[in-house]
């Protein structure tokens, strides 16, 4: 996460993101990366206004003391198997500032086709045990 800056706009289904630097997926994406590689990625912090909806805190992890926060981690993925894929999975994984790890959530595609470029998102809400807790993601991709 270091480095990377994010410029975002979020609705309920969608996350656009652009980064800047180059996207290397050595070290913090593990699992099928010869079949899909994450291209850009990003996080988002949101507060529910009851006015207005959910509305941007800002990017990255942003802890307040306010039960109704969500993170959004999400991003762009593509098919590099050189063949359509059935499933892809792809699960983010939180650690805290120590690097323990503290739970995961997963995002799934169906029916990828060759060479596709494809969004995957998660919504980190506050109330999971763990949230004040989260300072860092790591992927893991896994292709049937």
């Amino acid at each position: 996460m270091k480095g990377k800056t994010i410029a975002a706009t979020v609705s309920s289904l969608t996350i656009f993101m652009v980064l800047t630097g180059c996207i290397s997926n050595d070290g913090w994406v593990t699992g099928d990366t010869s079949m899909v590689e994450i291209t850009e990625w990003g996080i988002v912090t949101e507060r529910f206004n009851l006015t207005g909806g959910w509305e941007k805190v800002g990017n990255g992890f942003i802890h307040l003391k306010d039960e109704s926060l969500r993170f959004i981690v999400g991003g762009y993925a593509k098919n590099i198997a050189g063949r359509d894929l059935k499933r892809v999975e792809i699960t983010v994984k939180f650690y805290n500032e120590g690097g323990d790890y503290l739970g995961s959530l997963l995002d799934t595609r169906l029916s990828v086709k060759k060479g596709e470029v494809f969004s995957f998102y998660v919504y980190v809400n506050s109330f999971l045990s763990y949230f004040d807790e989260i300072a860092d993601v790591r992927f893991s991709i896994k292709v049937q």
